[in-house]
C-alpha cells in the first residue's frame, strides 16, 4: 500500500475495457450456441405424435414447420411430405 491508502496494485483503464470485451464476446458467443440449438428439431416422432399420412386435409407440406423434401423444423429425421404431427399449424 501507498501512504495515502489506496492499493498500490492499480488496474488500468485498458484492462477494464479488454475484460469487458471479453465478457460481451463470451455472451454473443453463447447466444449463438442457444439460438442455434433452438433451431434444431427438438422432439421424437413419437413425441410429436407424428404420422406418415394426412389427418384430414392436414398434411406436413402444408405445414408452417415444414422444409422440403423430407425435414421439419420441430421433429427430428426424415418426414413425409404427406405426414402429419400434433404440432401441425398451416401455412399462412
Amino acid at each position: 500500500m501507498t501512504g495515502n491508502g489506496r492499493d498500490w496494485r492499480r488496474i488500468s483503464r485498458r484492462s477494464v475495457l479488454q475484460g469487458a470485451r471479453l465478457v460481451a464476446a463470451a455472451g454473443v458467443t453463447l447466444q449463438a450456441a442457444s439460438c442455434a440449438s433452438m433451431m434444431r428439431p427438438t422432439l421424437s416422432k413419437e413425441e410429436a405424435g407424428y404420422q406418415d399420412m394426412p389427418k384430414g386435409q392436414q398434411h406436413c407440406s402444408g405445414c408452417v414447420h415444414f422444409e422440403a423434401p423430407n425435414a421439419c423444423s420441430v421433429v427430428k429425421g426424415d418426414i413425409s411430405p404427406n405426414g402429419w404431427c400434433q404440432r401441425y399449424s398451416a401455412k399462412g
